[in-house]
């Protein structure tokens, strides 16, 4: 990335073009970062509704993980409890 101005073209240059080039440098730097701001508000913009969902995600994961260890239990209990009264 290059902001258009050697090196030397700056140390030769009088005072008054000095300033001048400093002052365009900067403007041209905040005029990038203000653009990079805007790029990242869009992306946040974007990116949260992806993070509510894998962090919903997360809970009806554990949701139905709890559900399933206690219908598995439950399935083995009554087994259990089946082949017992089967077997007698």
């Amino acid at each position: 990335m290059s902001h258009g101005v050697k090196k030397e073209t700056y140390i030769e240059a009088d005072d008054k073009t000095t300033k001048a080039l400093t002052f365009d440098i900067l403007d041209n730097l905040y005029g990038k970062v203000e653009d990079l701001t805007g790029c990242m508000n869009e992306q946040v913009k974007t990116c949260n509704g992806r993070f509510k969902g894998l962090e919903n995600k997360k809970k009806k994961n554990t949701a139905v993980a709890a559900g399933s260890g206690f219908g598995g239990g439950f399935i083995a209990v009554a087994f259990y409890y089946l082949k017992h009264w089967l077997s007698q």
